[in-house]
């Protein structure tokens, strides 16, 4: 099976969101900076977002980020932050 059509590998961290969100480490600022620098009129998709660690990342540097996620758990965390 695809991995785009695997449910519930897509909702595996559901469950431990708040964790995961926790103690994920945070993107490097090289890796940012080359996303920010790419950033067609400073606009992004974060597909895959999950808590929002990387869009929070490029919303404090001035990108517009529309991000999708899956998980409804994960999501859930990431609009807790306002994201």
């Amino acid at each position: 099976m695809p991995a785009h059509n695997d449910r519930r590998r897509a909702g595996s961290f559901g469950s431990i969101s708040a964790d995961y969100d926790r103690y994920r480490p945070r993107f490097p600022d090289h890796t940012v900076d080359t996303v920010v620098g790419l950033a067609a009129g400073g606009c992004v998709v974060d597909v895959g977002a999950g808590t929002g660690i990387f869009t929070a990342q490029l919303r404090e540097r001035g990108v517009s980020v529309s991000a999708v996620e899956p998980d409804p758990d994960m999501a859930d965390v990431a609009r807790g932050k306002g994201l």
